[in-house]
């Protein structure tokens, strides 16, 4: 803005509102751009008989977009029609130019009666521009208000404004006036009114003219502003401004309305709410204080007489946080601290702060008030004496504690709706704030730690402890039959409700609440699990304890560990909003309080689903799981092991506490760009981070920790922290400036490799040094002491790992190109590369001791020893290789490595590297993702002794070697993804992993103990017709077995032979008693249970591996598939059960078979390849009978109705399923065509897997994002109005129930879905007969098969009651259940252990369900009457 032409438009105000008419101008104003289509509207919503308006509107409107070129452009627009106008535009720029530089500053401040800046004036930059760009912009007779409690800086900030003299001359040339109001009454703001007129009209002082009251008062002031005979109020020709400094009443706004421009200063907004009405009143909210530089700046400029802030002691910035900023406390501070000549006169003003004595911080002459309780005092003096009453129940709150509208209504004994209202009035009053949390969608209300501590001395410890039971027992009243999940999740009473029961000393109330698993379960879905956590640590004198009794309580001490056991188990779970607590309480064992308290409540619960988990695999010791915002980029323990530093891809890195998961610190300083690398001093007091912004910075640590620790204490004095640490919404925020919260806390910043990305870090604390290496190729190493950079060295790819040896002798780097160099630390010549592995570096571990160093890629691990003499061959074989430097020069051989180096460990003694074996219990076996055939490490960390190497995959594999033997000793899949971050703690006691925002902390001891995985996710199930409660399970091991188990509770039948290879794929015949399975070097197998023993059936060529199987035909066909698209038929002689005649189909050596599927009643195999046809073959003879094909894209899965009269597929890019009738002639073994088929739409991506209803009247889809569709198979319609919303990634597997009104899904987790309850109408519950089927029936003997089934279940197995068969003859319990609230569709859901699960095979009655996951855990879950 050009400010000499806003002043000329200004100047010329009156003559051009005289003589110009818009309409003459408009078109050439919009031609060039001198204002917009919407101006134009804006002056054209005026008509055209209020001239004078349209032209007011369009100079406000030149006036707040003023600039230089668009002064011109105006002036030469009016320059043809208006030249008078144009010249006077032009004269009264070039004279407001020259007066601007010859103005008297202190004449005007004078006259004004300005007041004197501060002794020592900190300025506040940013808010001064707010207001002066305001004023600006502002129209006369405008009012703009700087709104805030006492002590925030308002009056120093408008004395900053009015003393500016570009403000003054070139906006308000005829003076700036002070008045200083404070509480005035009727007389006194008369003689207020009196010396303003005499400082405005001269010729008044001369005459003694005295006003009698104040409208006649207000008259004369607008009279001598106009400079004409009427009293209306319009515009001002004199161009003033008039400063308001601490109202109180509206009624001064009202005598002071003269027409000019007003800066008020104000605690309370509603004394505005006349100009507000009218639209003349803008505000600027000074809630926030100083910032920590501005607040050492101030006390600098007290304490040392304007000396650098940068050498106040750290005491400064302690004082800065305990006086939250206030200018006003602050000024009173240094004030003190100025007279005060003790030698600790710091630590003594922090105590004196800490304990609230703020009646020692006595008048300081900047400040009207004799103390800050004085100024407080006098906001509450103008309050009406309920709201007095009100305001003064808010002592039961904590400092820096947001509240809710419920939480007021629990103190005031009114509605949260009524509440609201004496709430807002307390905000105008700057006696609250409001703001709006985001996160909750709700406005929260806060109060100032000042007039806090200010309320807390009003009231007396009695009367606080009544208030605080008081909001205990109101929200606890909500809690109707027990159930607290009906209190109201208001954001404030689940945070803080252990505080207050302390504060009340309600201590009974601690095991009453704390142990009650509803209760644990409203807390958790407020606040999440880690403030559960810290409030059991924190309060667990009490829940221990018996009420009734002293002592410790051994039932209650038991109820708390397995409570906080279960939510450390379970906290990444009870955090997503499909968890339902008692359901993952029951997979605890038998004893544990949790499982048997779940069970009496599930009992309460009689229409939710629960199920039984009768299999449950044993799982790895998780201590806790913290979820993150962001994905986790890199993560460790601190020195102690006590916390974790954790750095994010938004680039903040946060420490929190490993045992609670409670959040300490967050260091804010990278660029909104992704952490790549952490690294620790070995005391813990620094630590440096790189980022892909380019940097490295250190942080200091340890002054964190010992502010956190500073800033709470528990009942008993033990440093831990208030309920909650992380809190709701952090007021501090609010009070203190906005910038703080990204404010670059780091001490130090290196930027050396200039905004190349920085991808990892080393440092070696003993002198001082780190090293960054970067995607460019460089290593840089520099001294984080003094930051200079000591060498740079080149690479020809990207560096992965850096890593100085523990004696601090050697620097590894490890880069993409595979190549590990050695550098020695004196002079930092490159010694030696190593150049085995043949994939990217991951990382590099120096064993302790200089006992050899291990090297991880992503393909592969070595272990470098020093035991063997390095040898010349050992060169030459290429075991070890004298190095290439950047430009291919060959550097000097061994025998010229000074006599120095020859000390080094890694230089003269060496050996080639020995790779790490795969050993699982003394058998070796091949490691490997099957759908790669090889891992892909993604991470690694070796334990502080050097015992145990850690490695995650991309396979979202754990894997432990014991180094010294290296075999592996632990190999699990906990995690839902790519592993990224692996960790031992220092004491390696426990073991930190991560998996995009999901950061886990395991007990290695427990990891350790667990059966390293022997299952596979290939599996079958089937059910038996005349032992329904006895399903068969057959599962592939990873030793190449087959595993046998029985039962619902998955026992042990038996293990087949070990083959030569993995197991790919298994199926069960009908009778049970024979499983097929096939081979990665294409054998097919026939298992007898009975025997124990398998028969090899026949090989496919060329040791081609079995990619599917399928049997059928009353167990007359054994079908296979390989890899490289050949089907044999295995015709089963039924008398010897594993002889019989092989027929093999036509070939398709370019595609795999992906799916295959019986006709049992055409004796027809539908096979689907994997170009997206289906292709029908004779089971007689293999004989192709009909192809079908799509145009584009083909299929991606595909089902057959169980009658065999339709099938579906899912498309790949038709974004839809279709449905063909299947040729009727093909049952009596004539050929038939297939015709056009129905289309089902409703998906917007790639259809996964498609499933038939078994009655066929339903079809249900999931798509490449995991969202379901079901349609009416009949008439094409979704019989769901959106998608069913769960699974985060693909869905593996969904089946329906017999019924059709159920279905149960599985991918990264397994969920129970109600049909029924998305309809719109009810609708009858199908039976085969439905109108809603296709034509045809179901076949007679599956009839008979389930009429034997359920004539065989009893309600005591608790498969099945009778109350389940009244609506449906399914047999389903599901019937009785209904879905949760806000969900109704949903039943249940639950997590398999973070891994997915490619099937789920249910019972006929669909009560039972059994699945394995990718990790070889395997499930059967059975619901629960």
């Amino acid at each position: 803005m050009d400010a000499p032409s806003r002043r000329a438009l200004e100047e010329c105000h009156d003559q051009i509102v005289r003589d110009l008419d818009v309409k003459f101008v408009i078109t050439k104003l919009l031609e060039n751009h001198v204002i917009s289509r919407e101006d134009w509207e804006d002056i054209d919503a005026w008509p055209e008989t209020q001239a004078i308006r349209r032209c007011q509107k369009l100079l406000d409107i030149l006036k707040s977009k003023c600039t230089r070129e668009l002064f011109d452009k105006f002036v030469a627009i009016l320059k043809d029609d208006y030249s008078w106008l144009a010249n006077s535009l032009k004269e009264a720029r070039g004279s407001k130019l020259s007066r601007s530089r010859t103005i008297d500053v202190q004449y005007y401040i004078r006259r004004g009666g300005i007041p004197s800046a501060p002794k020592y004036l900190v300025p506040r930059p940013s808010l001064t521009m707010e207001i002066s760009s305001k004023l600006h912009g502002m129209r006369d007779q405008d009012f703009l208000v700087l709104h805030g409690m006492t002590g925030s800086g308002k009056s120093v900030l408008a004395t900053e404004v009015a003393r500016d003299s570009q403000m003054i001359s070139e906006c308000f040339p005829d003076g700036i006036f002070w008045v200083k109001v404070g509480e005035v009454d009727q007389e006194s703001l008369l003689a207020k009114m009196q010396l303003l007129y005499e400082k405005l009209d001269h010729e008044s002082s001369r005459t003694n003219v005295l006003l009698p009251s104040i409208e006649f008062a207000r008259g004369r002031l607008q009279r001598v502003l106009e400079n004409q005979g009427d009293i209306g109020r319009r515009p001002s020709t004199k161009k003033i401004l008039l400063v308001l400094d601490d109202v109180w009443s509206a009624k001064v706004i009202h005598a002071f309305d003269i027409g000019c421009k007003v800066l008020v200063t104000t605690q309370d907004q509603s004394v505005i709410n006349g100009a507000k009405d009218e639209g003349r009143a803008h505000f600027i909210q000074v809630t926030h204080g100083l910032t920590v530089e501005e607040s050492k700046e101030l006390l600098a400029r007290w304490v040392q007489n304007g000396n650098s802030a940068e050498d106040l002691p750290q005491e400064a910035e302690d004082i800065h946080d305990l006086c939250r900023g206030s200018p006003m406390m602050l000024s009173l501070v240094g004030s003190m601290l100025a007279d005060n000549q003790r030698s600790n006169k710091w630590m003594y003003m922090i105590d004196k702060l800490k304990q609230k004595k703020l009646s020692l911080v006595t008048k300081q002459r900047d400040y009207g008030h004799l103390t800050v309780n004085d100024a407080i005092a006098m906001s509450l003096e103008n309050l009406k004496e309920d709201l007095q009453k009100k305001y003064q129940c808010l002592a039961v709150f904590m400092d820096d504690v947001c509240f809710s509208s419920e939480s007021l209504a629990a103190l005031w004994d009114m509605d949260p709706e009524e509440a609201d209202e004496p709430g807002l009035i307390l905000v105008r009053k700057s006696l609250l704030t409001r703001e709006y949390d985001s996160r909750t969608d709700t406005h929260v209300y806060a109060i100032h730690d000042l007039q806090l501590n200010y309320l807390k001395s009003l009231i007396d410890e009695e009367e606080l402890k009544q208030l605080h039971e008081k909001l205990v027992v109101w929200y606890l009243k909500k809690a109707t039959e027990g159930n607290y999940m009906n209190v109201p999740h208001d954001n404030y009473f689940f945070w803080w409700v252990g505080h207050h029961i302390y504060c009340a000393k309600r201590y009974d109330l601690f095991p009453e609440l704390y142990l009650n698993l509803s209760f644990v379960c409203a807390k958790i879905q407020a606040t999440g699990p880690s403030d559960l956590l810290n409030d059991f640590e924190k309060y667990k004198e009490y829940l221990d304890s018996d009420p009734l009794m002293e002592g410790l309580n051994t039932v209650n001490h038991k109820k708390r560990l397995d409570i906080m056991e279960f939510v450390r188990t379970h906290s990444h779970e009870l955090d997503e909003a499909y968890s339902d607590i008692l359901q993952l309480a029951l997979s605890e064992p038998a004893a544990s309080h949790v499982r048997m308290e779940a069970e009496g409540l599930i009992d309460q619960r009689p229409q939710k689903l629960y199920l039984e988990c009768m299999k449950a695999p044993k799982k790895p010791g998780l201590q806790l799981t913290r979820l993150h915002s962001e994905t986790v980029q890199c993560a460790l323990f601190l020195h102690d092991g006590s916390n974790i530093l954790v750095g994010e891809a938004s680039g903040i890195i946060r420490l929190w506490d490993a045992k609670s998961g409670v959040e300490q610190e967050t260091f804010i300083g990278h660029a909104n760009q992704p952490v790549t690398g952490l690294a620790i001093t070995s005391d813990g007091s620094l630590f440096i981070s790189t980022c892909e912004d380019g940097s490295a910075k250190v942080w200091k640590i340890l002054d964190a920790t010992k502010q956190q620790k500073r800033r709470s204490r528990t009942p008993s004095g033990n440093s831990l922290l208030y309920s909650p640490r992380l809190r709701p919404l952090s007021w501090a925020e609010h009070f203190l400036d906005e910038g703080k919260a990204s404010e670059d806390r780091s001490i130090k910043t290196f930027s050396g490799h200039q905004s190349q990305r920085v991808l990892c870090c080393g440092l070696y604390d003993k002198t001082k040094l780190a090293c960054t290496g970067a995607g460019d190729g460089f290593v840089k190493v520099w001294s984080y002491g003094d930051s200079p950079e000591v060498t740079s060295l080149p690479h020809r790819s990207k560096v992965k790992a850096v890593k100085f040896s523990s004696l601090g002798d050697v620097l590894a780097v490890g880069c993409e190109d595979s190549t590990i160099f050695l550098y020695e630390m004196i002079n930092w010549n490159r010694v030696f590369s190593f150049k085995q592995h043949r994939m990217a570096i991951v990382d590099i571990h120096f064993l302790q001791g200089g006992q050899g160093i291990i090297t991880v890629s992503e393909n592969d691990i070595f272990k470098w020893s020093h035991l063997l003499e390095l040898e010349e061959k050992d060169i030459e074989n290429g075991n070890v290789s004298p190095n290439m430097d950047a430009v291919g020069r060959r550097e000097s051989d061994s025998s010229a490595v000074p006599e120095s180096l020859s000390r080094s460990r890694f230089i003269k003694k060496h050996s080639t590297g020995s790779r790490f074996r795969s050993h699982v219990q003394g058998v070796q076996v091949q490691l490997r993702n099957q759908s790669t055939n090889q891992l892909v490490y993604t991470c690694s960390s070796v334990s502080k002794s050097g015992k145990y190497l850690a490695v995650g995959t991309h396979a979202k594999d754990i894997i432990i070697w014991d180094v010294e033997s290296q075999y592996i000793t632990a190999f699990q899949k906990p995690h839902s993804s790519s592993v990224t971050v692996m960790h031992f703690s220092p004491n390696e006691n426990y073991l930190l992993s991560s998996c995009g925002a999901t950061l886990m902390i395991w007990d290695v001891s427990s990891f350790l103990s667990l059966e390293v995985a022997p299952l596979t996710s290939v599996f079958n199930a089937r059910f038996k017709v005349t032992q329904p409660d006895q399903p068969v399970i057959a599962i592939a091991g990873r030793n190449s077995c087959l595993h046998v188990f029985s039962g619902m509770e998955g026992n042990k039948v038996c293990e087949g032979v070990k083959e030569d290879n993995l197991i790919t794929c298994i199926q069960i015949l009908e009778d049970c008693s024979w499983i097929a399975y096939g081979i990665e070097d294409g054998r097919v197998v026939l298992f007898s249970v009975r025997d124990k023993k398998p028969y090899r059936l026949y090989q496919h060529e060329n040791d081609s591996s079995i990619t599917s199987l399928a049997v059928g035909g009353g167990d007359r066909f054994i079908i296979s598939a390989d890899m490289n698209g050949r089907i044999k038929i295995f015709q089963r002689d039924r008398k010897s059960g594993h002889k019989g005649k092989l027929v093999q189909c036509q070939p398709h050596p370019n595609y795999m078979i992906d799916q295959m599927t019986i006709l049992k009643y055409s004796t027809l195999l539908c096979a689907l390849l994997r170009d997206g046809s289906i292709h029908f073959y004779s089971l007689d003879d293999g004989s192709q009978m009909y192809k079908l094909s799509m145009a584009k894209g083909g299929l991606t899965s595909i089902d057959v109705s169980t009658d065999e009269v339709h099938i579906c597929g899912g498309a790949h890019y038709g974004h839809c399923v279709y449905v063909w009738a299947i040729p009727p002639d093909w049952v009596n073994g004539k050929k038939g065509c297939f015709h056009d088929p129905k289309v089902l739409y409703g998906p917007h991506n790639t259809i996964r897997v498609c499933r038939f209803s078994q009655q066929g009247h339903r079809i249900a889809a999931s798509d490449k994002l995991g969202l379901i569709y079901v349609w009416n198979a009949k008439t094409g319609d979704l019989l769901t109005p959106s998608p069913l919303m769960l699974h985060s990634n693909l869905v593996r597997d969904l089946r329906f129930s017999m019924c059709g009104s159920f279905l149960v899904t599985v991918g990264e987790k397994i969920a129970w879905w109600d049909i029924w309850a998305l309809l719109s109408t009810p609708i009858q519950a199908p039976s085969p007969s439905s109108e809603e089927s296709f034509d045809g029936s179901i076949e007679s003997s599956f009839r008979r098969m389930m009429n034997g089934f359920r004539s065989r279940m009893r309600i005591g197995n608790g498969i099945m009651g009778s109350s389940s068969t009244k609506e449906c003859r399914c047999g389903s319990i599901l019937h009785t259940k209904r879905g949760r609230r806000g969900k109704r569709e949903l039943l249940q859901a639950m997590e398999l252990s973070g891994n997915t699960a490619n099937w789920v095979i249910a019972s006929p009655d669909f009560n039972v369900f059994i699945t394995v996951n990718e990790s070889g855990m395997f499930y059967i879950f059975r619901a629960i009457i």
